[in-house]
């Protein structure tokens, strides 16, 4: 009751209305009625989209300290965001009234009316302790993930915002000739701050693992070898980013599934650590020989054990390893920058002209895009990678966001393709912010983008300032 009143009923009329307010900001006072547009209209904002439609994230302001909502003229986010779209959830706004960092609630495909709803039910059921167990109901609950390629792995769509408690599970399935099994288990929650951790499941034995926590920092299947001899190789490799995992499957000795399970309980702060290969000798009593039957009884025992910290997804440019010559960086720097801008063309739609076959990957080459908002008809950009070691860029795609790849993900391209003197890493991302949005990737030598402009009498395609980067 105590954080009811907190949060509504301040005395004051609705914003928009002459109404009492049903939910009111705990930092200046203002509320909104029970009227769902007023609710949505002082509290969230969205990814992208309308308000109307179900398409992308609505997002909303809590502060668990203050036990209540703020609203978006208190956040700051009522002409935009400090941050890209695909970070919101995870940039540390602070609450006005004490400072203690808010909670992004995060509303996968949702419209205003049923954003207003969850805002609603949060006050009365939201950070309660209750963990249940939400699973994901996609088509795409389970995919295979062949060999020599790299994925994402969102930590979504999830059907309602996490709880305290609450982690979206993500389950990386290893499967052998002899189909014996090994899991890798990812929990990422939300609370007070996001945060993953990583947990190894094999013949009902479990062990707490250390996940990656830098956008530098790469984990791979050898580091099982103290456990398991017969995956003592880089089989798998993982990094992680606020929003997902990137998961590559480096050989063809075992079958890969991923599988996103959903909400569930907070199960791993209850593991011990996994032995190291420093350890000479690993006793029955080492191992946490729990049957998922009876984890329930353990799941509650301590969610306040703090994972690894997530890692920023800052993507600037500039790879700020030990070695790197200042040319070096200024040629990321304009690589950077010319994605950024093809970004923000805001094309809605890309298909392939030419791509190279798997055989004929090398310095020579080319993999050519062209952008349109009706490709049928005419084409507004083109886009030229050139020496072209790897690409995984779909035929059709739409709603893009291209930016360099991580070091972290760079490190994984390469087991996976021969970088040639001076190859970059992109990492595109399909349906961008949406609950459709796909990870591809492509290493290249060059790249070269030309806008078409033109008048009545004639059209061209010329290079958009700055032209081209690439080196060799």
């Amino acid at each position: 009751m105590g954080k009811k009143e907190t949060s509504t009923g301040h005395g004051s009329t609705c914003s928009f209305c002459d109404s009492a307010p049903s939910v009111t900001c705990i930092a200046c006072s203002r509320g909104a009625c029970g009227d769902a547009w007023h609710i949505y209209g002082l509290f969230a904002t969205k990814r992208f989209g309308t308000d109307a439609d179900q398409i992308g994230s609505k997002f909303a302001y809590h502060c668990a300290n203050c036990r209540g909502f703020v609203c978006v003229d208190d956040v700051g986010v009522r002409g935009g965001y400090p941050c890209p779209t695909n970070r919101v959830e995870y940039y540390p706004f602070t609450c006005p009234a004490c400072h203690h960092r808010l909670l992004v609630m995060r509303m996968d495909n949702v419209d205003a009316v049923e954003a207003a709803a969850e805002i609603r039910r949060y006050l009365t059921e939201g950070d309660t302790g209750v963990s249940q167990t939400v699973p994901y109901e996609g088509h795409d609950r389970v995919v295979t993930v062949e060999p020599g390629l790299l994925v994402q792995v969102p930590f979504g769509p999830r059907p309602r915002p996490l709880r305290f408690g609450e982690a979206w599970e993500t389950v990386i399935r290893l499967r052998d000739a002899d189909a014996e099994v090994v899991e890798l288990v990812l929990e990422h929650s939300e609370h007070a701050s996001p945060n993953t951790k990583m947990y190894l499941r094999h013949r009902r034995r479990y062990y707490s693992l250390r996940a990656p926590n830098s956008e530098n920092d790469v984990w791979s299947s050898e580091q099982l070898g103290a456990i398991l001899p017969e995956l003592s190789g880089r089989h798998v490799t993982l990094s992680l980013e606020a929003e997902g995992a990137n998961v590559a499957h480096v050989d063809d000795r075992h079958t890969l599934e991923i599988e996103r399970v959903g909400i569930r309980p907070i199960y791993s702060s209850t593991f011990p650590p996994a032995p190291s290969h420093s350890d000479t000798a690993h006793s029955d009593a080492a191992h946490s020989d729990i049957a998922h039957s009876d984890i329930s009884d353990i799941a509650h025992l301590d969610t306040t054990c703090s994972g690894t910290p997530m890692p920023s997804t800052r993507r600037e440019g500039v790879d700020p390893s030990p070695g790197r010559t200042s040319e070096t960086a200024r040629r990321r720097e304009h690589l950077a920058r010319i994605l950024h801008e093809l970004t923000e063309l805001h094309i809605w739609d890309y298909t392939w002209l030419e791509a190279p076959p798997p055989e004929r990957m090398g310095s020579k080459a080319v993999l050519t895009l062209a952008g349109s908002t009706d490709l049928t008809y005419y084409h507004l950009v083109r886009v030229y990678f050139r020496g072209v070691r790897y690409h995984t860029i779909p035929r059709h795609f739409s709603h893009p966001f291209l930016a360099l790849a991580s070091p972290a993900e760079e490190a994984q391209l390469r087991d996976l393709a021969a970088f040639g003197r001076g190859s970059f890493a992109v990492r595109l991302l399909t349906e961008f912010g949406g609950r459709l949005q796909r990870g591809a990737y492509v290493v290249a030598d060059w790249i070269e983008v030309q806008r078409l402009e033109g008048d009545e009498e004639t059209t061209a395609y010329r290079p958009i300032h700055p032209a081209n980067v690439g080196w060799w």
